[in-house]
């Protein structure tokens, strides 16, 4: 008996709303005064159908990746429930500083989280702030109240 109950309060809920949509489509169609004795009735025409899309149509090549690219940021606010351990890391040879090394500072290589699975970010100079105090902070897992994980990217902290 409820089931029956809903199925009609849901048609009726559906008609209520069906109604005043159709009587603004009629009064938006019909360019004539409401009062006008002359008035022919409304009739519903249906839309014109947006152009076709033919073969013959030029489609701009999508574009290639730049494999020497950096791969992009990790995306906003991806949460994980339990972070997977990254994989080890890649043993690299640290290259020497582009200029004096005082200014310059050696972010090693690490794995980065990109939303999806870990990714090697690999090592590489950072010209070090101008502020006084200023440290690299790696990249982290941080965990919010409600017990989901977010990475964090290495950043000037």
């Amino acid at each position: 008996m409820n089931g029956a109950r809903i199925r009609t309060a849901g048609a009726l809920v559906t008609l209520a709303l069906a109604v005043p949509l159709v009587a603004c489509k009629t009064k938006a169609a019909d360019p004539a005064p409401a009062d006008s004795a002359t008035a022919a009735p409304v009739t519903a025409s249906a839309p014109t159908p947006p152009p076709s899309v033919s073969a013959a149509d030029p489609t701009p090549p999508a574009p290639t990746p730049d494999p020497a690219a950096p791969p992009p940021p990790a995306p906003v606010g991806v949460a994980v429930a339990k972070p997977p351990p990254p994989p080890p890391p890649i043993v690299e040879v640290r290259p020497p500083p582009p200029g004096v090394a005082a200014e310059w500072f050696f972010v090693e290589g690490h794995h980065r989280w990109d939303g999806v699975r870990y990714v090697w970010e690999r090592g590489h100079w950072e010209r070090r702030p101008t502020r006084r105090g200023a440290m690299w902070v790696p990249g982290h897992w941080d965990r919010r109240p409600d017990g989901m994980h977010v990475w964090i990217n290495g950043h000037w902290g």
